[in-house]
């Protein structure tokens, strides 16, 4: 088998790399990444090519250090996010409790939790405090962001009262209607690494249907 090159096509159409490719090739590749998952063969007039999708890393921002966070920071991190965990109480964020955590943060105050962080479209931003006002706090400032995804821990009926005071602080509904609350997928879990396991599963989810 002779190899005659290899490159990295850009959804943007930037090309990295050397191929003898023609320009029809190449988008013919570009557009077949959409319908594949992982490594595969595709055949052209003159040649054939091993063909992988890459996708960039999304960054999975844990808010709260608790039992609920704990599996899931471990199992989102073996689901491939990158998992920034933040918290005010450095007896539970830490590396012990986080392993898998790319960084942690020990914060001052839940008021002023996204300061600092490079939140945008690749991000995901998952709600999990010990109190439902600091889940406000952290929710009022994650719909100001670009985020592709934000989710909040909570009951309906909290869910709710959370909502309507954000509403009287003029957050709008169509904004709200974008989270995601209760978070998880419904598959009755109970304890912390089931919920945690329903919260990466939606999380995979969403994540399957952003660009790369």
């Amino acid at each position: 088998m002779r190899f005659s090159g290899h490159l990295i096509l850009h959804p943007d159409g930037r090309i990295i790399g050397s191929t003898l490719l023609t320009e029809a090739d190449r988008d013919r590749l570009r557009a077949e990444l959409h319908n594949i998952s992982t490594a595969a063969f595709i055949s052209l007039p003159d040649t054939r090519v091993v063909i992988e999708r890459v996708r960039k890393p999304k960054t999975l921002y844990c808010f709260g250090a608790g039992h609920v966070s704990v599996p899931t920071a471990h199992i989102a991190a073996l689901a491939g996010f990158r998992v920034v965990v933040l918290d005010d109480r450095g007896e539970f964020a830490n590396p012990e409790r986080f392993p898998d955590a790319n960084k942690i943060h020990v914060i001052e105050d839940f008021s002023r939790a996204l300061e600092g962080l490079e939140v945008d479209s690749d991000s995901f931003i998952v709600i999990l405090t010990r109190e439902h006002r600091y889940d406000r706090v952290v929710l009022e400032q994650a719909l100001k962001t670009t985020a592709g995804y934000i989710g909040m821990i909570s009951s309906r009926r909290k869910r709710d009262a959370i909502y309507e005071a954000l509403m009287n602080q003029g957050v709008r509904r169509e904004e709200l209607e974008q989270v995601h609350s209760p978070i998880g997928m419904d598959i009755g879990g109970e304890t912390p690494e089931e919920i945690a396991i329903s919260i990466v599963a939606e999380l995979i989810s969403e994540r399957s249907k952003q660009p790369a």
